[in-house]
């Protein structure tokens, strides 16, 4: 199910009812299946960047625990900033 513009989170929004909706319905799925003993890797051969995550949060580490046992890769990717030379970059990739 796609959102128009108009229904998506901005700044400070809220989801639509309907996507919440969808999204509660997958994280049951995904939760059933894991209880069961089944996980599927839904996310097998797919790269996922995570940008400017904080890798040590309990968010960061989440998002990524999540989608490494989905079977995806994840990357963390930190933009430049102001004054940063490019060598300061930091890009790490976890493999699962």
């Amino acid at each position: 199910m796609t959102a128009s513009p108009a229904d998506r989170p901005g700044p400070g929004g809220d989801l639509a009812a309907t996507d919440a909706t969808l999204l509660l319905t997958y994280a049951r799925m995904l939760q059933s299946e894991t209880l069961a003993g089944n996980p599927q890797p839904w996310l097998r051969g797919k790269y996922i960047a995570l940008v400017d995550t904080d890798r040590d949060s309990a968010q960061g580490e989440l998002l990524e625990r999540a989608a490494t046992e989905l079977g995806a890769k994840v990357a963390q990717v930190r933009p430049f900033h102001d004054g940063a030379p490019a060598s300061s970059a930091e890009s790490s990739t976890s493999r699962g």
